[in-house]
């Protein structure tokens, strides 16, 4: 998914607003570029880079660290209050009515939110407890909390939002199955949400969820789910789930098996509440076509695609395809203050690291595999479980705590 397009951005004395170059079909919520919506996105989401270019990141995370100088330390601090300022006093989040622009942008700046929002105890460098900026990071913060209490959907709005997954499928653009002549070529399973799917949801023997990591990673601002299929149907990978049991030796994993992890949007509704979505941002697919073989895929959201109605805004992530290393967890440094350009991988060539060996099941890290603790068996659960879990791990978090104390506030 993450493609970079390098423009300049020169920026005026500080205090003033950025001055950025547009070029047409960069905005993303209205055609005018100067609308407050796309200036305040593009402020937050188009960074800089250490030779004064600048990379439109288009990743799920915002760019922003909790380590990093951005939007606390001067020029961008000052120029983050007078964007927020200026959206909060003309009221500009009445001038955009559609619920999935809202849904987008409120979403956007709740990641910016929850990364200014870590404390040092959640990072291992305590020592730059003195360097903390706090009152710089509420400034921002107190901001973002009502712009995003404003923006918020009701419960039926937020249930109404397009079945973006379900779009993908329609266009017949993606193949439907894996084609073990053409391994490497992605698909997308139709089949994935439908009635009496063959795909079953899963976690782990005695855990309340089944990506436990991956929604830690996001501080449960998405709901992650993991589904299993075999090519004998439903009922059998039931039965191959119930045979996990702990105490048991790991088993491999059945032939022509394919597990999917799935990553929805969580949005705060109108009654302050975090609540799951259909909205898909990420699928992960892997197949064990043979004892010894795995194949891993991935699709991820493109806003611009989204908002758009292209393909239900889903792009297949190829072999070689770069992404900006920001780290597994949040990052400790910045990643775009580092250098001319940041640090990139390719993530798709490194799933194997985490996931082999390929002919059993602890390659699948949801049972354990790989973790300190060792194999921990499987189980069935559901996307309602998985979502009330998520939901309310989220409302325990000093991030969302924060989050509601500032909403009581009345101004900035």
């Amino acid at each position: 998914m993450s493609s970079f397009r390098i423009a300049i951005i020169l920026f005026a004395a500080i205090g003033s607003l950025p001055a950025p170059w547009v070029r047409a079909g960069d905005e993303l919520f209205d055609p005018d570029p100067r609308h407050p919506w796309n200036r305040l996105h593009r402020f937050l989401y188009v960074r800089t880079l250490g030779s004064g270019k600048t990379l439109d990141y288009d990743g799920l995370d915002a760019p922003v660290s909790r380590l990093g100088k951005f939007l606390i330390v001067e020029p961008s601090h000052k120029q983050a209050l007078i964007l927020l300022d200026d959206f909060l006093k003309t009221n500009a989040d009445k001038r955009i009515k559609d619920p999935l622009k809202r849904a987008l942008m409120q979403r956007d700046l709740w990641y910016v939110f929850d990364a200014l929002a870590q404390t040092n105890k959640q990072t291992i460098y305590l020592e730059l407890e003195a360097e903390d900026r706090q009152p710089q990071r509420l400034e921002v913060e107190r901001r973002l909390a009502q712009i995003m209490k404003r923006l918020a959907l009701s419960e039926q709005e937020i249930e109404a939002l397009p079945d973006n997954y379900s779009a993908a499928i329609r266009t017949g653009t993606f193949p439907g199955n894996f084609d073990p002549k053409n391994p490497d070529r992605p698909f997308l399973s139709p089949d994935l949400f439908s009635k009496n799917s063959p795909w079953i949801y899963v976690k782990a023997w005695g855990n309340d969820l089944g990506a436990r990591d991956h929604i830690n990673g996001t501080d449960c601002r998405a709901l992650f789910t993991v589904l299993f299929r075999v090519p004998a149907g439903r009922k059998a990978a039931e039965a191959y789930v119930a045979s996990l049991h702990p105490g048991k030796e790991a088993p491999r994993v059945p032939e022509g098996a394919m597990f999917a992890l799935v990553r929805q949007t969580v949005l705060i509704n109108d009654r302050g509440l975090p609540q799951a979505s259909g909205l898909v941002e990420h699928v992960q697919l892997r197949t064990f076509p043979t004892f010894k073989e795995q194949h891993f895929y991935e699709w991820l959201l493109d806003r611009k695609d989204l908002l758009a109605g292209k393909n239900g805004g889903l792009h297949a992530r190829k072999l070689d395809d770069l992404e900006v290393v920001t780290g597994y967890l949040p990052p400790l440094a910045d990643p775009f203050e580092a250098a001319d350009a940041p640090l990139m991988d390719k993530p798709l060539r490194g799933c194997i690291g985490c996931h082999q060996p390929a002919e059993d099941i602890l390659s699948v890290v949801t049972f354990g595999g790989r973790r300190l603790e060792g194999w921990q068996g499987g189980d069935l659960t559901d996307r309602e479980t998985q979502a009330r879990e998520t939901r309310d791990r989220k409302r325990m978090s000093y991030s969302w705590g924060l989050f509601k104390g500032l909403c009581e506030e009345s101004r900035p």
